[in-house]
């Protein structure tokens, strides 16, 4: 008896909830969604996978409080390209700031061709998400960029509301690599895209006396240059950079918003590939990453978040013509072209279809917990 209560209960809170929320897009304006960048390399088959993936458990997990923005600095056609632009998600073509720099400095030899098509493939286009955003008619005053390699749990206004309050002179929310509460990755980064843009010509400035060089790419230079100066820079919360290999939040902890596969990815040395189940972490060529993967409650998330990984990457592929689901590919590699849109493609990108789209997949999820919660209630 004393459980059936507290069911149902927890059904009238959850009803109250998605009534709320229906009524917000009825009566109310609903929250300006905060625009999301992540910046793709076409000819990267794993990373246009990740990005893939990431848009997907964007659209199914956060209720439509995301704008979702893709970088593209070339010019190639690509079938991901149209899937992104059916999926409702911006794609930007656009000219990388450091472009003219690298060239000549590939001309003088400072700089080699290979290292020129990596800084313009893409893995600089953190730092001109804000100038980009803002070319485009945006006018936010927060951005979010992360990385593609990452898959959203879930996302609230509140949540939202608490990390778009910077500090005065603060520019960019930097959050943790291997040690948590600690500013040393730029794999999710939150911008005040004004203030950004201000200090912008000087960051450039410095990263020319650089030549465009630093740890782990941009990484280092936007570190020794904004957390340094600490008036530049705020804390990001863990919980917006959680990393697979930290296992799940103790309960002390906020809830992970998002997963980020910094270091161990699927089919990176997180692979389920055996007959266990689990990730054959004995298996994994990357020497340096083994000793993330040893956390004692590692596997257990590691498991869950995979699964939903293979379950957003199959529903991105359904129009994918002679489509490999994500258990065949366990041992391998990720194959070209396996993102294809299913027609719908108008060559204009329109986030509302997104956002709708998303606020409608939240609203069903929440039914079905109301209902499985009545189930429950009834059966007590």
């Amino acid at each position: 008896m004393w459980l059936a209560s507290v069911t149902l209960l927890l059904v009238l809170a959850l009803f109250s909830n998605l009534h709320g929320e229906q009524q917000e897009g009825v009566h109310n304006k609903p929250r300006r969604p905060l625009p999301w960048f992540i910046s793709v390399e076409l000819k990267k088959p794993d990373y246009v996978a990740y990005a893939a993936v990431a848009i997907v458990s964007a659209r199914e997990r956060t209720a439509g409080l995301l704008e979702p923005h893709v970088l593209v600095s070339t010019t190639e056609e690509s079938s991901f390209v149209d899937w992104c632009i059916e999926q409702g998600v911006v794609v930007h073509r656009y000219t990388p700031v450091l472009a003219e720099d690298i060239n000549a400095l590939i001309k003088t030899m400072v700089r080699t061709e290979e290292f020129g098509r990596k800084a313009l493939g893409g893995v600089f286009g953190r730092i001109d998400a804000p100038r980009v955003y803002r070319q485009w008619g945006g006018t936010s005053e927060y951005l979010l960029y992360t990385d593609c390699d990452i898959l959203w749990d879930h996302l609230s206004v509140e949540e939202i509301s608490q990390i778009t309050s910077f500090p005065e002179q603060s520019l960019v929310a930097i959050g943790p690599q291997e040690s948590k509460n600690s500013m040393k990755n730029s794999g999710v980064l939150m911008f005040h895209v004004d203030r950004w843009l201000e200090e912008f010509p000087n960051f450039v400035a410095y990263c020319r006396t650089q030549n465009w060089s630093g740890q782990s790419w941009d990484q280092g230079l936007i570190l020794h240059y904004f957390v340094r100066n600490k008036n530049l820079s705020t804390l990001l919360p863990n919980s917006w950079n959680w990393k697979v290999y930290w296992g799940r939040p103790s309960a002390g902890e906020s809830p992970a918003i998002l997963y980020h596969f910094h270091g161990p990815k699927p089919l990176r040395c997180l692979d389920i590939n055996n007959s266990s189940g689990v990730p054959s972490l004995a298996e994994c060529p990357i020497d340096g990453y083994k000793g993330l993967l040893h956390h004692p409650d590692f596997l257990n998330l590691a498991v869950d978040v995979l699964g939903k990984f293979k379950a957003y990457y199959d529903e991105a592929t359904t129009c994918t013509p002679h489509r490999v689901p994500f258990k065949s590919l366990a041992g391998k590699k990720f194959i070209s072209d396996a993102f294809v849109p299913c027609g719908n493609v108008t060559g204009n990108s329109n986030p509302l279809l997104f956002i709708v789209k998303s606020r409608q997949l939240e609203r069903e999820r929440l039914l079905k917990e109301k209902q499985k919660m009545i189930d429950l209630a009834g059966n007590g």
